[in-house]
């Protein structure tokens, strides 16, 4: 079938609907509203532990290794990275918030020995 014989039939069908009457589209289907389902709660979030520390950010963290250092001198002070490795981090940045309090105690306990 060429296109010009598509052309006609469409000009052809348009001819034979010219004077009739528009046919109405169909009514639309109302579809329901679909129920809302409510969330499950969330488990509560425990307030944070009181944190020891005299620092609550990475700066002061780093602050109060860098001056503890120097306090323990380089003989002493090394032990301080044995107990960053015994906490699981080569990096004090990567010591997190949760775990300040606990380093700290471990610092003072060094400091103290």
């Amino acid at each position: 079938m060429s296109i010009e014989n598509t052309l006609e039939r469409i000009a052809n069908a348009l001819e034979a609907m010219v004077g009739q009457p528009p046919v109405p589209a169909p009514a639309a289907v109302q579809q329901p509203e679909p129920v809302a389902t409510p969330a499950p709660a969330a488990p509560p979030v425990p307030p944070p532990a009181a944190s020891s520390a005299p620092f609550t950010d990475t700066a002061g963290l780093i602050k109060y290794v860098t001056e503890t250092y120097k306090a323990l001198g380089p003989e002493k002070g090394m032990h301080i990275q044995a107990i960053m490795q015994q906490f699981g981090y080569d990096n004090i940045n990567a010591i997190p918030v949760e775990k300040f309090g606990e380093f700290h105690t471990a610092i003072e306990q060094l400091k103290a020995a």
